[in-house]
């Protein structure tokens, strides 16, 4: 469970609204793999410049572009997680696009929100991810492996490549 906070949601409140937003993300994430196929690509692109992510299949041909907005990164390694809004490694224009999640401090009361870097289990990646996919309204989410961390991203939307 999450913690650290300030007197907005009861924990009782809040619970509620961790478990709504995960089970929204969830039916999110299975609309979008029965839809696009999403997460059965070979590979993926970020393309930080113009903040967009494509799927590929083997040969390198993309077949789905997505804009997307960075919620945060998690290093198994040290278990933290930090926001994309801090995130030195994430260029300016899209930490910016990420700034709308210190909101969930204030509607949440939960201090989570406005750290920077947090100590995390592994399960809570996805929950931060839920809960930015509800508060952005977004269609999704993904985790884009990395070497050190893996990125998670929220969809903005999501369109098929067209066939050239």
């Amino acid at each position: 469970m999450l913690c650290g906070r300030v007197a907005v949601m009861t924990d009782v409140e809040f619970e509620a609204f961790l478990h709504e937003a995960v089970n929204k993300l969830q039916e999110k994430q299975d609309a979008l793999t029965t839809a696009h196929g999403l997460g059965n690509h070979a590979t993926f692109w970020f393309d930080q410049p113009s903040g967009t992510l494509e799927f590929r299949d083997e040969a390198g041909k993309p077949h789905l572009s997505a804009r997307v907005i960075p919620v945060g990164s998690y290093s198994p390694r040290t278990s933290t997680w930090i926001w994309a809004w801090f995130n030195e490694s994430i260029l300016p224009e899209l930490r910016v696009r990420a700034e709308p999640l210190k909101e969930l401090g204030a509607k949440t009361g939960m201090t989570t929100f406005l750290e920077p870097r947090l100590n995390v289990t592994e399960e809570m990646p996805w929950e931060l991810a839920a809960f930015a996919v509800q508060h952005l309204g977004a269609l999704g989410a993904y985790r884009a492996p990395g070497k050190a961390a893996d990125l998670y991203l929220a969809i903005m939307d999501l369109n098929k490549v067209a066939a050239s």
